[in-house]
């Protein structure tokens, strides 16, 4: 049984994407560094690859090519100033769960996406990392499929919170960045996370660190192998 704990050194920065771009912190060496935007139909050239564009094509919706093209054009703008390569220069690979990283011997950098309606989540990391973003829709009937996700002791939680709806999603948000750090999928191990209890059933050698908030309507989650510090940047 892996211990989930809070992060202790929790510290979150709003700055403009302007000037984190232009001049990021000089490290991401202990600290999980998250950039958090809206998507936006951009005149700006997008730096995606061609796997990225077809796959950006394949989108029924517009607003959804778009906030896929947000996301990885500025994550591929954000690892280029740390990798000091142009930004379609890197090669992102998967491991066999479908998890990405960046192909670049050189670079001990990680990083995790995730995006929710209109907004796109970036963290980046010299350790494994999971992050999650989502948007908390107040007429969602999360009592439908409760049973299926959690368990008595953090659907008790959940209940009688003073916001149901808000612990909801923020539960949600610290299960899906638990997975995301182990490059797993919900089916395979969503109720071995008790985030009431703050345990894990699964086999891990170490503790977890994470730290979850909500902001603007929005639940964030992230969760690492090391105590850590939070830098978010947002326009």
């Amino acid at each position: 049984m892996t211990d989930l704990r809070g992060s202790s050194k929790l510290h979150i920065n709003f700055l403009s994407d302007v000037s984190f771009l232009h001049e990021p912190p000089a490290t991401v060496q202990n600290c999980i560094f998250c950039f958090c935007d809206d998507s936006k139909n951009t005149s700006e050239k997008l730096f995606l690859s061609e796997e990225e564009n077809s796959i950006a094509a394949k989108f029924h919706f517009e607003k959804d090519k778009i906030l896929y093209e947000s996301t990885h054009h500025t994550l591929r703008k954000v690892l280029a100033k740390y990798l000091h390569v142009p930004p379609l220069e890197i090669i992102f690979k998967t491991i066999p769960s479908g998890k990405p990283y960046i192909d670049t011997p050189d670079s001990e950098i990680q990083f995790n996406i995730s995006h929710s309606r209109e907004k796109f989540f970036i963290a980046l990391s010299e350790t494994s990392v999971g992050a999650d973003l989502e948007y908390i829709n107040p007429s969602f009937d999360f009592e439908s499929i409760i049973d299926n996700y959690f368990l008595a002791a953090e659907k008790k939680q959940i209940i009688q919170s003073k916001n149901p709806t808000e612990e909801f999603f923020k539960l949600w948000a610290i299960k899906e960045s638990v997975l995301k750090f182990f490059g797993r999928g919900i089916g395979e191990m969503i109720k071995k996370i008790n985030v009431a209890e703050k345990k894990l059933d699964i086999n891990h050698p170490h503790e977890l660190f994470l730290t979850a908030f909500v902001k603007d309507g929005y639940a964030f989650s992230v969760c690492a192998g090391l105590p850590f510090e939070v830098c978010m940047v947002r326009s």
